[in-house]
């Protein structure tokens, strides 16, 4: 039904109330193990911030804890680089962002978790945008962490858009 689908998003609230839950496990199990047995069965993927926002709330906090168990050893190693990219732009429970914090700033080590520079850099302004009292520390931390000179200059320049200050967001898009 191209209804249920608009370009690269599509509301899934509107696809299980249109199929009911068991239809999907019937007719698109694809479907049916990412969005409910997916922890389980392994089949940890990318999903899009746009596809975690057009979900309902319950199927969100469901979704976000069964994440942040994953990461913490309910499932194979190998995916949970993976599952910190997904879980820290969704992540809206203060224990789970506290969690993300802790990982971020290194006071926690989690077996399996291999994160870049460009992880640390995404973490930090993710977090920035959460906990925006430690704006300034937040950034200031990865700032310096970063050694690459193009690097520092994108960071400068991009991370003011996470900034709890209407003007320093809107300066960094009133300047495109």
């Amino acid at each position: 039904d191209t209804t249920l689908f608009n370009s690269l998003k599509f509301d899934l609230n509107l696809y299980f109330n249109h199929f009911g839950i068991e239809a999907t496990k019937n007719g698109n199990p694809i479907m049916y193990n990412v969005f409910n047995d997916y922890l389980e069965w392994g089949k940890i993927l990318f999903v899009s911030p746009f596809v975690i926002n057009s979900m309902n709330l319950q199927i969100c906090t469901d979704f976000e804890n069964d994440l942040y168990r994953y990461l913490n050893g309910g499932g194979s190693a190998k995916f949970r680089t993976q599952v910190l990219r997904t879980l820290a732009p969704i992540a809206t429970n203060k224990s789970i962002v506290d969690y993300i914090y802790k990982v971020w700033n290194k006071n926690i080590s989690v077996p399996g978790l291999a994160l870049s520079e460009n992880d640390y850099i995404d973490l930090s302004l993710e977090l920035a945008i959460r906990r925006p009292l430690e704006y300034d520390t937040i950034i200031s931390e990865q700032l310096s962490r970063i050694s690459n000179p193009d690097k520092i200059r994108e960071y400068l320049f991009v991370s003011p858009a996470a900034s709890p200050s209407p003007n320093a967001r809107d300066s960094v898009f009133n300047s495109f």
